[in-house]
């Protein structure tokens, strides 16, 4: 069979095991057969371990050839990678593939530049939870000012206003009752003097003037004053 099956040039270099870290080539070729299978499967892993490191020297051809019935198709390109890789490793002094190296290396900067979104996505919320919280101080800062300027205003405001309301009234009892005093001065036609009237004048004097006297006595029940015997104000 290794006569009537064609393989790559490659094939024909020798690898020396004692040269490359097998332990890295075992981690690539467990992970590839994982991929190549869709599954982990120890016979098939185990068988490749065996070939690789039963000889110093492995003979890749005959790997194929074991390979084949559980691989298939996937069998050639997974034996081409897998003896290329080795010879990469043998000409490095760690014995470990240029092409791993640079994936290990592009892995660990992806890793690290996910780390560091992660880090900065992760402050920047941090940032926006102490905004948030300086914001809502200000806010209740600002309320507490508040609240004691506005109770003074109201209770300013209000006792103004009733201020102004007893000012009113007082006012109007004033003018009312001033008003009662001169009706009652006019009736009598007694002379009046700060809202004061002097002794009174005999009532005959006003009886050649009958609408004037009736007039003064509708304004008189009209204010609450009648100055009739026995009213509050006679």
């Amino acid at each position: 069979m290794l006569r009537q099956t064609k393989f790559p040039a490659e094939f024909n270099q020798k690898v020396d095991v004692q040269k490359i870290n097998i332990e890295v080539m075992k981690k690539w070729i467990a992970r590839r057969l994982s991929e190549i299978l869709g599954t982990e499967d120890d016979v098939v892993t185990e068988l490749c371990f065996n070939l690789l490191e039963g000889s110093r020297y492995p003979n890749i051809k005959e790997l194929q050839i074991q390979l084949t019935g559980f691989l298939d198709k996937d069998t050639p390109k997974f034996c081409k990678d897998l003896w290329n890789l080795c010879l990469s490793a043998q000409s490095n002094h760690q014995g470990v593939p240029k092409e791993l190296l640079e994936a290990k290396k592009q892995e660990l900067i992806q890793e690290k530049e996910v780390a560091q979104r992660a880090a900065e996505a992760a402050q920047k919320q941090k940032e926006s939870a102490v905004k948030q919280e300086q914001d809502l101080e200000a806010v209740r800062r600002r309320e507490r000012d508040e609240r004691p300027n506005r109770g003074r205003d109201h209770l300013g405001l209000a006792g103004l206003r009733l201020h102004e309301e007893d000012i009113r009234h007082t006012v109007h009892h004033l003018e009312t009752a001033t008003f009662r005093v001169e009706l009652v001065a006019l009736k009598r036609e007694i002379p009046v003097k700060d809202g004061l009237a002097a002794d009174p004048a005999p009532d005959h004097q006003l009886q050649g003037h009958p609408h004037l006297e009736e007039t003064i006595e509708q304004l008189l029940l009209m204010s609450g004053l009648d100055h009739r015997p026995g009213s509050r104000d006679g």
